[in-house]
């Protein structure tokens, strides 16, 4: 049985400083929240 492999769009976590991060179909996205960082992976700091 051929299977396509989903990628882990997470892994290595680009977020830094705690994010938390989650993907979509086409990349991923960190959420900051309580990090006290703002910034498209958690980089700049508040």
């Amino acid at each position: 049985m051929d299977s396509c492999g989903i990628m882990d769009r997470c892994l290595p976590n680009y977020c830094e400083h705690g994010g938390e991060c989650s993907q979509t179909w086409s990349g991923f996205y960190c959420d900051c929240t309580g990090t006290g960082y703002t910034g498209e992976t958690c980089h700049r700091c508040e």
